[in-house]
């Protein structure tokens, strides 16, 4: 899921390089794996496996959630834990109930153009340009990136430092690298928003 979102926010970045570029980039995702399949056949793959992995993550809450007891064998028996990982649980379940809501609105917008305003079919930019201009959308993309960042403060630290990848000599560089990509990922997605508040992209 990282993963796409990074990729994601690559691809909203490609708005600053102008109509053409950007929609020949959302042309190109639509295009992937043709002609050996369909029309966004390798977009719908993309698509499940995104959605089958939020479920699993979604599972795997819940299970703790009814396991209270399984995170005391992940004990930080060898580094210490940095604040940010130690947020209440409260803060990630919240900002992943946000970012659930804004995904179902961001998919019903932008992809299915149920509550846009000026909906055109193959006009990615056009589209995301005349969402933006409202400014409690564009507000709400900045708070939904907010909410990203968010989320991954303490969840990059924790799923790393359960899967073994945080030792002692590697502890440091976790310790910077979590936020800088949580914080990197939401000033990312924040972009577009911001400069079309602002004026800077039309």
């Amino acid at each position: 899921m990282l993963g796409f979102v990074i990729v994601h926010m690559a691809g909203n970045l490609m708005a600053f390089a102008g109509h053409a570029v950007f929609n020949g980039y959302a042309r190109l995702l639509r295009e992937l794996g043709s002609p050996a399949l369909p029309e966004s056949g390798l977009l719908w793959v993309a698509r499940i496996v995104v959605a089958s992995a939020l479920v699993i993550h979604l599972f795997a809450h819940a299970y703790i959630m009814l396991h209270p007891t399984i995170p005391s064998r992940l004990a930080w028996s060898d580094v210490m834990p940095p604040w940010y990982a130690t947020l209440p649980l409260s803060v990630l379940q919240a900002s992943g109930a946000l970012i659930a809501l804004f995904v179902v609105y961001h998919l019903a917008q932008l992809t299915i153009g149920a509550v846009h305003p000026a909906f055109i079919a193959g006009d990615a930019y056009q589209n995301t340009m005349v969402a933006l201009r409202f400014w409690p959308v564009s507000v709400a993309y900045i708070g939904a990136a907010a909410a990203v960042g968010i989320h991954l403060l303490p969840g990059l630290w924790t799923a790393s430092r359960s899967l073994g990848l945080i030792r002692p000599s590697t502890a440091v560089l976790a310790r910077w690298l979590a936020p800088v990509v949580a914080l990197g990922v939401a000033v990312g997605l924040s972009a577009v928003p911001i400069a079309v508040l602002t004026g800077l992209l039309t």
